[in-house]
């Protein structure tokens, strides 16, 4: 996979989950598991940022594996 733009529209976990329909500890999981390719911002526990493109690639995963 190619590096994000770095002037790439990113979004947070908690907009991801919304987007997908999930709860965003399962959100945060996917990104530990290296299923999510993300950034932490912040100290301490931070939090998480996704660009666009990554975040609709998951939804769109998300949505074929409901399909199959």
């Amino acid at each position: 996979m190619s590096p994000p733009d770095e002037h790439e529209m990113r979004i947070s976990s908690v907009q991801l989950a919304r987007e997908a329909g999930v709860v965003s500890s399962t959100i945060c999981r996917a990104i530990q598991r290296g299923e999510i390719d993300a950034i932490r911002v912040g100290k301490g526990r931070g939090t998480y940022r996704i660009t666009r493109s990554e975040a609709d690639r998951y939804i769109a995963r998300c949505r074929d594996a409901v399909r199959t």
